[in-house]
């Protein structure tokens, strides 16, 4: 019997186990691949996996071992890498996702910031037009009440449907023309023609302002001719019913219902009046010496090659106490119009001489300003044009970088945005304190009616006319001082200036201090002149000594205060020495001028008249004359002082001619005639003779 010859060394069995321990491997290797790639983790060693089904240890084979030991160390080398590369996928998955959010949070912030920029800026035309269409309402109620009942062919209550915004383009043909027909019919009454060209006016007035609607030329030119005709109709019916007054037409009834019982009438203060006009007059002075004030490159359009850095203190101290000194006397006559006239009189001539003259200055005097900034920039020489360009870029890039870090992030910062916006885009320019007077007429009318409610006629003379006022005043002024000069481009020194429309309400109640005091001091009865009376040891004291400390205290220019306080206590004296300052000039300079004015003097009477037309018209022509003589070879004290004299003896002559004896004087000041010539009277005699 033939044997078997020996089985090889791989039997089939062998072979079988052998091969089944490859495909272990392989398949361990790619299930252990595959997992990584899913973010499992692997499973255990390979070498171990492949010693569980082959039954052996690594030391049993020492290939075997070896080799599934280094094809581990690749395997987890690789899934390292793996996770590496699948954490930072999963980073730039994150910061896309937060790229987005920013992006889709920035957008929503975009939008919602037009939206508020958008109802606001409506709003504040609807506020706009509230107040003025208001004044107006105010106006016609005053002239319909000043008529006999039998001849108004309006209600009254009929005209506050003026306020609605739109359909006030329609209501004007109700209004307007039935209120010219009124006085037509009045007069016609008393066999007079001289209202019938009222109603002509009343129509073109209605026609004119439908069609301005439709001026979208930028210039605003269609928008000045309404207004103007306006005020040329409410001239013309004021004119009329001070006609009616005077030949008694209205019934003696009415008379009593409609008008304020009139109190004895109060001596005028020639001095305060004086006082107002020298207010009004400085603001001339203040904006001539800005071109030649170093460093106002940024808010000014002319800059003189002439400059001196006494200017800047001539700016300070006019700018300390001319407001302030001219919003108390404003309050004392307000008083005075109120206790005279009554609350409603109060109110309709505040109308006429306050609010009318603003808007009008807003739609005229304002584009003429802007038109001479204009012109100064374009002319400006090539050097001042590098050296602007120079900044202009500096501030580019500064604002930018302000812009970039302060992006309104919350509602609380859009809101600040939006105050900034109403409160500081430049609306009114130089006439914003009538603006703000407006305002503070408004609040007096409150404090009017409580006090007539009360019979209430003021605090103790003591608490006002003598020198304890300073316990209560300089606290109270504090208040409001302390937030000046916060903002960036604030002034150092003295009271903030806003220009936009709505008030700043630390502006608002700084000069509310000085209004109310003005209120105060009429009722108190100041007739042996104790306020002021000191005047020739209070103004030394202010001009000498407090002025120079509160000057130091703001901007440190002399280097006094390091020597007198900490440097924590800088800003509270200099608060305190401002206010001061303030009421100093203030107190100083009416027991000044009482002191000298005891009389009507008919020149100053004349400046006085003269010094509202003075200021309202005075920037356009500055800053001309201020581009004129900018690079004239002159010291800049003598172009300063051409600067102010050619613009007041140009202005002075246009009153005289053009404004005290036309609509303009009677807008500003109230009706005025003309005196007779010389030659007429010299006629007179001759023909009587």
């Amino acid at each position: 019997m033939l044997e078997r010859p020996p089985s090889p060394a791989f039997s089939w069995r062998g072979a079988g186990t052998f091969h089944f321990v490859l495909m272990g491997l392989a398949l361990l290797v790619s299930s252990s691949f595959q997992g990584v790639a899913r973010g499992e983790d692997p499973p255990g060693g390979v070498a171990s996996a492949a010693t569980e089904v082959s039954g052996e240890t690594p030391g049993q084979n020492g290939v075997t071992g070896a080799g599934a030991a280094a094809h581990a160390g690749d395997v987890e080398t690789s899934t390292r890498l793996l996770e590496e590369h699948r954490d930072k996928d999963k980073d730039k998955d994150k910061d896309k996702d937060k790229d987005k959010d920013k992006d889709k949070d920035k957008d929503e912030v975009e939008f919602f910031v037009v939206v508020a920029i958008v109802v606001f800026v409506v709003g504040v035309a609807l506020l706009f037009h509230t107040v003025f269409m208001a004044g107006v309402c105010l106006m016609v109620r005053h002239l319909l009440n000043s008529l006999p009942e039998e001849h108004r062919q309006l209600e009254v209550r009929r005209v506050w449907w003026l306020l609605i915004p739109i359909f006030n383009l329609a209501w004007n043909f109700h209004v307007f023309p039935r209120l010219a027909r009124s006085f037509g019919d009045c007069f016609r009454s008393q066999g007079s023609s001289d209202a019938d060209g009222v109603l002509d006016l009343a129509r073109g007035y209605c026609i004119v302002t439908v069609i301005s609607v439709f001026d979208f030329g930028g210039m605003g030119v269609g928008r000045i001719v309404p207004i103007l005709l306006l005020v040329l109709l409410m001239v013309k019916l004021f004119g009329l019913r001070r006609r009616i007054a005077e030949e008694d037409v209205v019934r003696p009834d009415e008379t009593e219902k409609n008008e304020a019982p009139k109190l004895a009438p109060f001596p005028r203060r020639h001095d305060l009046d004086a006082l107002r006009a020298g207010a009004m007059l400085l603001g001339i002075v203040l904006h001539a010496a800005i071109s030649f004030m170093p460093g106002a490159e940024g808010g000014w359009a002319v800059h003189d090659t002439q400059q001196h850095e006494a200017f800047a203190v001539v700016l300070s101290v006019i700018h300390g106490f001319r407001l302030p000194l001219f919003f108390m006397v404003s309050g004392f006559f307000t008083a005075m119009l109120w206790r005279r006239r009554g609350l409603n009189a109060l109110v309709v001539h505040r109308c006429k001489r306050i609010l009318i003259p603003c808007l009008v200055g807003v739609a005229t005097v304002i584009p003429m300003i802007n038109h001479a900034g204009m012109l100064a920039r374009v002319t400006a020489p090539q050097v001042q044009d590098e050296k602007r360009d120079e900044k202009r870029d500096e501030k580019r890039d500064e604002k930018r970088d302000e812009k970039r870090d302060g992006d309104p992030e919350d509602l609380a910062d859009l809101l600040f945005v939006l105050y900034m916006v109403a409160s500081y885009l430049p609306v009114f320019h130089h006439l914003w304190f009538l603006w703000y007077l407006c305002w503070l007429v408004v609040l007096f009318a409150f404090y009017a009616m409580a006090a007539d409610a009360r019979q209430w006629r003021g605090p103790p003379r003591w608490l006002i006319a003598t020198p304890v006022r300073y316990l209560w005043l300089l606290p109270l002024t504090m208040v409001p001082q302390a937030l000046m000069g916060l903002l960036p481009g604030a002034s150092e020194f003295g009271p903030d200036t806003a220009i936009g429309f709505i008030p700043a309400p630390h502006i608002l109640a700084y000069y509310s201090v000085f209004f109310g005091f003005g209120v105060l001091y009429f009722d108190c009865d100041d007739s042996d002149n104790q306020l002021g009376r000191w005047w020739w040891i209070t103004l030394p004291i202010t001009l000498c000594a407090v002025l120079p400390l509160a000057l130091d205290f703001a901007t440190g220019e002399l280097g006094l205060r390091e020597e007198l306080v900490p440097s924590s206590y800088y800003r509270l004296f200099s608060v305190m020495l401002q206010a001061a300052f303030a009421w100093g000039m203030t107190f100083g300079l009416i027991g000044l001028c009482r002191s000298l004015l005891k009389r009507e003097n008919r020149w100053i009477r004349y400046i006085s008249d003269s010094s509202y037309w003075l200021y309202i018209a005075h920037l356009p022509l500055v800053l001309l004359a201020q581009t004129v003589v900018r690079t004239w070879p002159m010291p800049a004290w003598a172009k300063f002082s051409l600067v102010c004299v050619v613009v007041t003896g140009v202005l002075l002559v246009t009153y005289e001619y053009m404004v005290r004896y036309t609509l303009i004087g009677t807008m500003l000041n109230g009706k005025k005639t003309r005196p007779e010539t010389v030659s007429d009277d010299l006629f007179r005699v001759d023909a009587t003779g």
